[in-house]
C-alpha cells in the first residue's frame, strides 16, 4: 500500500487536496491552481490517490497514472457518506480521501481519450434520434388536438361529421363558426363571439 493516500476535488479552475498517511493522520492539505495540480504530483513520492468520476475525472487520471500514481475513480454515491460538514471543496476532499480506501466499493474504470469520444459520440446519436421521435410525437398530437376542434366545431354547427378527415390549419374552424353565426337567431350573435363555445348551447 502506498504510504500517501490523497483525496483530489477537481474543479474548473482551484483543485483541493486532502492526503492523510499510513496512520489516518492528515498530512497535506492544501489548494492548487490547475497549472499546479500535475508539478506538484510530480514532485510527490507513489500515493493513492481518489477521485470522484466524473467526465473530466479520466483526463486526470490518465495524467497521475503516467507520473506513477494509482489512481481510483469513486462513483459519487460512495463518495457521499463520508461527507463530514457542509459541503465544500476541502470536505469533498476528506470525503475523497476517507472512502478511496474503503473495501467493498466498485470503482469506475478508467476511460482512453478514444473511448470517451465514442462515448460522447453515442451520446449525440442517441440524443439526436431522442429528439427526433419527440419531435414526430409532438406533431402528431397537434394534428389530431386541431383534428378535434374541427369535429366539435362542426357538430356545433349541426353539420355531417367525417371521422377520418384530418384539420388543414385554423381557417377550417373560422369558417365553420361563421357558418354558425348565420344559423343563430338574430340577437345571439353577440353572445357567440364573446363565448363560442356556450354560445353553442343557449
Amino acid at each position: 500500500m502506498p504510504a500517501l493516500t490523497i483525496g483530489l476535488d477537481i474543479a474548473k479552475n482551484v483543485f483541493q487536496i486532502h492526503g492523510v498517511d499510513r496512520h489516518g493522520k492528515t498530512v497535506v492539505q492544501r489548494k492548487l491552481r490547475r497549472a499546479e495540480v500535475l508539478k506538484f504530483f510530480a514532485k510527490l513520492e507513489c500515493s493513492l490517490v481518489g477521485i470522484e468520476a466524473c467526465h473530466g475525472s479520466h483526463f486526470w487520471a490518465r495524467e497521475l497514472t503516467a507520473l506513477g500514481h494509482t489512481v481510483r475513480l469513486l462513483p459519487t454515491q460512495y463518495v457521499k457518506p463520508f461527507l463530514v460538514g457542509g459541503k465544500n471543496d476541502a470536505n469533498d476532499a476528506a470525503a475523497i480521501c476517507a472512502a478511496v480506501t474503503r473495501s467493498g466499493i466498485h470503482f469506475v474504470a478508467i476511460k482512453s481519450a478514444e473511448q470517451q469520444s465514442m462515448q460522447s459520440v453515442h451520446r449525440m446519436r442517441c440524443a439526436t434520434a431522442f429528439l427526433s421521435m419527440y419531435r414526430l410525437h409532438t406533431t402528431s398530437m397537434a394534428a389530431k388536438a386541431r383534428s378535434s376542434i374541427d369535429v366539435s366545431n362542426a357538430s356545433f354547427a349541426g353539420e355531417t361529421v367525417r371521422p377520418k378527415r384530418k384539420a388543414t390549419s385554423v381557417s377550417s374552424v373560422a369558417r365553420l363558426s361563421t357558418r354558425k353565426l348565420r344559423v343563430l337567431p338574430e340577437g345571439r350573435t353577440r353572445d357567440w363571439t364573446r363565448h363560442p363555445v356556450a354560445g353553442a348551447f343557449d
